[in-house]
């Protein structure tokens, strides 16, 4: 199943194609949901200085209206429904990817490798997480038990 309809892809692959620009720059950081205005950095360039009641001091530019119909939020192109579509592909790729390419002992191997070397090795899991998205809580718990097991880390009676 897929979060998104065909009708939905195609509204947002149109709503972007009527947004591109045709400079080439523009239209990539655009495409990446990323303001065109301000560059990523939530604040237009300017000489002006202005009154920041946030900051109780004066700062130069001007925060980012955003660009066209969208808003921008730090540099982040709101209401653009291609970014989403476009990121949830990518996820979904990844995760196909990782699925395919995932052999359990070398998986535990690698965990044994870099568990040692990490300054704090609870965040192996965090680590696993991004390397084998598709793996549930308990497999992965049990690979990276193993790996720290080959590590020399955990022994049996740590179990």
């Amino acid at each position: 199943m897929d979060l998104y309809s065909k009708e939905e892809r195609k509204e947002s692959m149109v709503e972007l194609k009527d947004n591109l620009t045709g400079e080439k720059w523009k239209d990539e950081m655009i495409q990446d949901g990323i303001c065109p205005n301000c560059a990523g950095t939530g604040y237009q360039d300017g000489e002006d200085e202005i009154w920041d009641e946030d900051e109780q001091d004066y700062v130069e530019g001007n925060e980012c209206d955003g660009w066209g119909l969208f808003g921008c939020d730090e540099g982040e192109m709101t209401n653009c429904s291609w970014k989403e579509i476009l990121d949830y592909d990518k996820k979904q790729a990844d995760r196909k990817a990782s699925v395919e390419n995932y052999d359990r002992e070398k998986a535990i191997n690698e965990i044994s490798s870099y568990v040692k070397h990490m300054d704090d090795p609870r965040l192996v899991y965090q680590q696993v997480q991004i390397d084998w998205p598709h793996l549930g809580r308990f497999e992965r718990s049990t690979i990276i038990n193993e790996g720290m097991k080959r590590a020399g880390l955990l022994t049996s009676n740590q179990e």
